[in-house]
């Protein structure tokens, strides 16, 4: 069964036939095999076994009465010496450690009782001496005052640590109230500026910029789903994480945020949505470029940006800074530092932007058409500046007030 599991069988049964095979050569030329042995050759055997097991037996007392000699020379020697240190031992410490020799050679333990007594001989000699040191150099009374100033210092390292302990109490409780007075004016100030907006803006805005840009993201991070920014994109291809991030650069700006709105209007996400059709129909998917980029702007045109989106100049709509180095378009960056020199610190947008093929500007072509056969056009640094020519191409998600901002 064995080399039936071990897949071999067909090789052993060659091995074993070749091994009997030799036993019947062997057996045809008279020679003698195990099979042949007789009961009086196992006899025989078995007094030879019997014999070896009777002289390693005596082999082995022969050694132990040997080691049994030699532990007698050892313990006559040990005697010896023990005897020649007792009666040269100058003193009785020496004698007593000779002694212990002596005690040590006749068992185990009287030698350990003889070294306890030794131990302790030495430490009675030495609690005498200390008596002594004491008695001559002011005895009891230098070590009471010894305890005494130790006592002294004890007392004062407490009353210190007892003292620091309660002004670290005390700068801690300070420095909380400072930090909630700190938060209290930041509360007041807001809500201040939020009142200053909302009467700077007038009837044009339902409300001021609610909300802080950190407290935007934090919400959004919370909720799985993306909250109201997620159902605000939906069908627009337009992911919050983009978002988000464009947030980020603007916080990174200004400390603790700023205040935003989410201003996505249904009608320029229909609008948009169409646009992001017609140029993923013509360019494809990934070369209608879909981005965020920021605009930055002055407050006055939050209300019209917010209701009709960013417009490209002319007709009604004037260029907010000059007539565009690179065409007259919708200029926007992916640089939130770069847009707020544009907003005069005031207002910055964040959009999302269709730019297709984009050509790139190696010169100034001031109030210059789009290129033909391309989508938008992109400053001579190689994207510093994007410049869109259909309305339609550009959607405001976010409006950010950076006017009460601090580096």
């Amino acid at each position: 069964k064995y080399y039936e599991g071990n897949g071999s069988r067909a090789r052993v049964d060659c091995m074993l036939q070749d091994f009997f095979a030799a036993l019947q050569s062997e057996a045809a030329k008279g020679g003698a095999s195990f099979f042949d042995s007789t009961a009086e050759e196992v006899a025989a055997q078995i007094a030879g076994d019997a014999e070896l097991a009777q002289r390693l037996a005596q082999e082995e007392r022969d050694y132990e009465r040997r080691r049994a000699e030699q532990e007698g020379r050892d313990h006559d020697l040990a005697l010896q010496l023990a005897q020649q240190l007792v009666a040269s031992a100058p003193t009785a410490a020496a004698a007593t450690a000779a002694t212990a020799v002596v005690v040590d050679v006749e068992g185990e333990e009287e030698k350990e009782e003889a070294r306890r007594r030794e131990q302790e001989e030495r430490d009675a000699e030495l609690a005498r001496q200390l008596t002594e040191e004491q008695q001559q150099g002011g005895g009891a009374e230098a070590l009471r005052a010894s305890d005494s100033g130790d006592a002294a210092l004890a007392r004062a390292l407490a009353e210190q640590l007892a003292a620091e302990g309660i002004e670290g109490d005390a700068a801690v409780a300070a420095r909380m109230q400072a930090e909630e007075d700190a938060e209290e004016a930041r509360r007041a100030a807001a809500a201040a500026a939020a009142a200053a907006q909302a009467a700077q803006y007038g009837s044009e805005l339902p409300g001021p910029l609610l909300g802080s840009s950190v407290e935007v993201i934090a919400e959004a991070n919370k909720k799985k789903t993306g909250g109201e920014l997620a159902e605000a994109l939906q069908g627009t291809h337009v992911r919050p994480h983009d978002v988000l991030s464009a947030l980020r650069k603007v916080s990174k700006y200004c400390k603790a945020g700023v205040p935003v709105r989410l201003v996505v209007k249904p009608e320029l996400k229909v609008r948009f949505v169409k646009a992001y059709n017609e140029l993923v129909a013509v360019r494809g998917k990934r070369k209608a470029r879909l981005a965020i980029g920021f605009h930055g702007t002055s407050a006055a045109r939050l209300g019209g940006i917010e209701n009709k989106g960013l417009m490209v100049p002319g007709g009604k709509v004037e260029h907010a800074t000059d007539g565009g180095w690179y065409g007259n378009g919708i200029y926007l960056t992916p640089s939130a530092k770069y847009a707020m020199s544009y907003a005069h610190g005031q207002l910055l947008f964040i959009c999302a932007v269709l730019r297709g093929r984009a050509y790139r500007c190696r010169r100034r072509i001031d109030g210059a058409s789009l290129k033909e056969g391309y989508d938008s056009h992109k400053a001579s640094d190689g994207g510093g500046e994007w410049v869109v020519f259909h309305d339609s191409r550009v959607l405001p998600l976010y409006a950010c007030d950076i006017s009460g901002r601090q580096y």
